[in-house]
C-alpha cells in the first residue's frame, strides 16, 4: 500500500509542476506577443521618422545650389537618377 501512496504522491507533485510550467509558458507567450507588437510599433515610428528625414532632404536639395540640386530629388529617391 505504501508503494501506491508513493506513486500517487509523485503523480500529484508532477501534476503541480506541470501546471506551473503551463502557466509559465502562457506567460512567456504573452510576453513574446507583447514584445512583437511593441517592435512593430517602433518599426512604424522609425519608418515615419525616416520619411520625414527624406522629405526634409528633398526640400534642402531643391533649395540648395551645387551638386545636390542637379539631379531631380524625386527621381533620386525613387532610384531613377
Amino acid at each position: 500500500m505504501s508503494e501506491y501512496r508513493d506513486l500517487t504522491d509523485a503523480l500529484s507533485k508532477s501534476l503541480e509542476g506541470l501546471a506551473l510550467l503551463q502557466e509559465a509558458h502562457e506567460s512567456a507567450v504573452f510576453k513574446v506577443s507583447a514584445a512583437q507588437r511593441e517592435a512593430t510599433e517602433m518599426l512604424n515610428k522609425l519608418n515615419d521618422a525616416q520619411k520625414e528625414v527624406d522629405m526634409l532632404m528633398l526640400s534642402l536639395r531643391k533649395k540648395s545650389g551645387g551638386d545636390w540640386s542637379r539631379a531631380d530629388p524625386v527621381e533620386v529617391l525613387k532610384g531613377g537618377a
